[in-house]
């Protein structure tokens, strides 16, 4: 494919989450969330956004890309005393500022 029609195609389609990986998330300073977010062209940034069962926010921040390219660390920041049952929001962008957002509950 040219260039060009990499550029367009990425124009038009979002970003895909194709996991959100809870497992090691324990509601711990410095548990990790992990994030497999995969795009036509390239994923340039990942949020994850922690909300309480109450639907409080616990915490929110960007996630770090891997060196493989591939998976993104989201890192945790607060003490979460009760993460069971928790709102886990990931958002997903490229390039051309697509979107694309995936909940999943602890």
């Amino acid at each position: 494919q040219s260039a060009y029609n990499v550029a367009v195609a990425d124009y038009f389609n979002a970003p895909d989450i194709k996991e959100v990986d809870l497992s090691a998330y324990t509601g711990q300073v410095g548990s990790t969330i992990k994030v497999k977010a995969v795009d036509d062209f390239k994923v340039v940034k990942v949020q994850v956004h922690i909300a309480g069962v109450d639907g409080t926010l616990v915490e929110a921040g960007d996630a770090v890309l891997q060196a493989d390219g591939l998976y993104w660390i989201y890192t945790a920041t607060q003490l979460n005393a009760t993460p069971t049952g928790d709102k886990i929001t990931v958002t997903a962008w490229d390039m051309p500022n697509n979107s694309a957002t995936k909940e999943v509950n602890s």
